[in-house]
């Protein structure tokens, strides 16, 4: 029930899910976590870290703005971003990810889109030593609107044409597919 999105270096973001308490009874997650590889040539071992969750746009004095716990959500690999751009090429300042729909706590559908975009680590000191933290910041690109609201869907991420020498070149876009609203599969 959660959602996973890797990229080719070997590394991905897992976000929410359901899990299993003693007694049978389950919960609905929205933590997230980031696989890293080892650093280590030709190591197979890698490492979950779990990321620090913040808002994008955090305004002093607004609550924050996460993706709240979900299941049966989509989430894609959306490249790099610099901030304000998110594509393939480019910056390593941050790994974006886009996460749409799925089902909360609830049992309600979920419509909204968010982007979370993993930064670059910061070491911090923790009592005598140093920690990597690493961060995750979501942006809610779009309300959840229960037009657009599914779950156990897939989604994919078209950059477009990133040469932007090419006169008319297609915009980046992102396709969703299939999935279950109530008890009808789309």
């Amino acid at each position: 029930d959660h959602v996973f999105a890797g990229i080719p270096i070997g590394t991905g973001v897992l976000f929410g899910g359901r899990q299993v308490l003693p007694g049978g009874a389950d919960t609905t997650r929205g933590d997230a976590w980031l696989l890293e590889p080892s650093k280590l040539h030709n190591d197979s071992v890698a490492t979950w870290v779990r990321l620090n969750q913040m808002d994008y746009d955090a305004t002093p004095g607004v609550p924050e703005a996460i993706p709240c716990p979900r299941t049966r959500a989509a989430m894609v690999w959306a490249g790099n971003s610099t901030g304000s751009t998110v594509s393939l090429p480019g910056s390593l300042d941050s790994l974006a990810f886009f996460l749409f729909g799925g089902r909360d706590s609830l049992g309600n559908v979920l419509g909204d889109l968010w982007v979370g975009r993993v930064r670059r680590p910061a070491s911090r000191v923790v009592g005598c030593c140093y920690h990597e933290i690493r961060d995750i910041a979501w942006q809610q690109l779009l309300p959840d609107d229960p037009a657009r609201a599914r779950f156990g869907h897939s989604m994919w991420f078209d950059p477009g044409n990133t040469n932007t020498q090419v006169p008319g070149a297609p915009y980046a876009r992102l396709v969703i597919f299939g999935g279950q609203i109530g008890d009808s599969t789309l």
